[in-house]
Parts: C-alpha cells; sequence; structure tokens
C-alpha cells in the first residue's frame, strides 16, 4: 500500500495518518488527476501535431504576469493569513516544540 500511495505522487510522511477510506479517496484523486494530465497531454499533442501555425510555447503556458515583488508581497500574505488562522486553532508551535 505504501508503494502505491508514494507511486500516486502522494507525500510519504502523510501514509500512516491516514485511515484507510481516506487512503482509498486520496489514491483514487491521485489517478483521476493522473489520468486527466494525460489526457489533456494526448489532446495537445494532437491539435498541436495538425495545427499550420504553431502558437508560441509562451502563449500555451502562461507565464506568471506578477512581478517578483508582488510574488512576494501575496505569499507573506498568505503566510500571515494561515498563521491567523492556526494561532485560532492553538496550532502554532516554537521553534524548540518542532525540533522534538
Amino acid at each position: 500500500m505504501f508503494r502505491g500511495f508514494v507511486a500516486a505522487g502522494l507525500p510519504p510522511d502523510q501514509f500512516w495518518a491516514l485511515t484507510p477510506r481516506q487512503y482509498l479517496i486520496a489514491a483514487e484523486a491521485a489517478l483521476e488527476t493522473a489520468h486527466r494530465n494525460r489526457m489533456v497531454l494526448a489532446w495537445t499533442t494532437a491539435i498541436l501535431g495538425r495545427a499550420k501555425d504553431v502558437p508560441a510555447l509562451d502563449s500555451l503556458i502562461g507565464r506568471d504576469r506578477r512581478t517578483p515583488a508582488e510574488a512576494t508581497a501575496e505569499l507573506h500574505a498568505s503566510m500571515q493569513a494561515y498563521r491567523q488562522v492556526a494561532t485560532e486553532r492553538g496550532q502554532v508551535r516554537s521553534w524548540k516544540e518542532w525540533l522534538h
């Protein structure tokens, strides 16, 4: 089971924390996502193979339009929101507690 869990792309450190039902739900979701990704890749490959004018790669993959400063500010805001929720739930630990 562990090998399948990791092969499905799920984090190994979460394996023992899951119940068998949660394991099945996570594994099924990971397999569905992998299947969907393969179908999108196959479709894109087929379409591009037929295209007379191949679009620029940037137009296909979409670049992050944020500046580094904007991305950093967004990350900091997300981390502040997370810390606030974790504090309200009593889940914030000191560095010493993390080490043990």
